[in-house]
């Protein structure tokens, strides 16, 4: 079972929906906007990402930056049930989409993570055979080396005439 995580005018969100559709790709829409994050969703996306539920963090976000210093030391300084309610609260500090593929069996064994969207990523979900670069991975983060002021890559893109720009500044090339 797929559950894709979205927020309302998000145009990855849209991007990554539309490929599970054309590619007739069974899937549950939670849209966060409208709906209340799950803390089971949220343990079943600490265990897959690597360095926990902090990897799916966009720590650029307007609510982090309103805060006004440096989260990571809080969040790290939190334990585990105080970070769920906080993201339970706040579910746009999360980067989007994210799509959580897990067993819908009765121990909801986790099986993949995609935060972000492109489309090979993506193709993991149509089927093992799939030709993709992440087929043998349970996580995938598409927007981990990118520092965006929205909740995903494509909310970046600005259309300014002929030209358009992208925010591909990356994370390593911040200072």
């Amino acid at each position: 079972m797929i559950k894709l995580f979205v927020l309302s005018n998000c145009l990855g969100c849209e991007k990554a929906e539309k490929f599970l559709k054309k590619n007739a790709v069974r899937y549950e829409r939670v849209n966060l906007s409208f709906a209340k994050l799950q803390e089971i969703d949220l343990v079943l996306m600490n265990k897959l990402a690597p360095g926990g539920i902090l990897d799916i963090v966009n720590w650029n976000s307007q609510i982090l930056k309103d805060v006004g210093e440096d989260v990571a030391p809080i969040f790290k300084n939190m334990n585990i049930k105080e970070l769920y309610a906080f993201l339970i609260e706040n579910p746009e500090v999360l980067s989007y989409p994210i799509a959580l593929d897990y067993d819908s069996g009765y121990d909801k064994k986790p099986l993949s993570l995609v935060v972000g969207f492109n489309d090979s990523a993506y193709n993991y979900f149509l089927d093992a055979e799939a030709d993709t670069e992440f087929k043998d991975k349970y996580y995938v983060n598409v927007s981990s080396s990118y520092i965006f002021n929205a909740c995903c890559f494509y909310d970046e893109v600005k259309n300014d005439g002929p030209n358009i720009l992208i925010n591909n500044f990356k994370k390593d090339e911040q200072q």
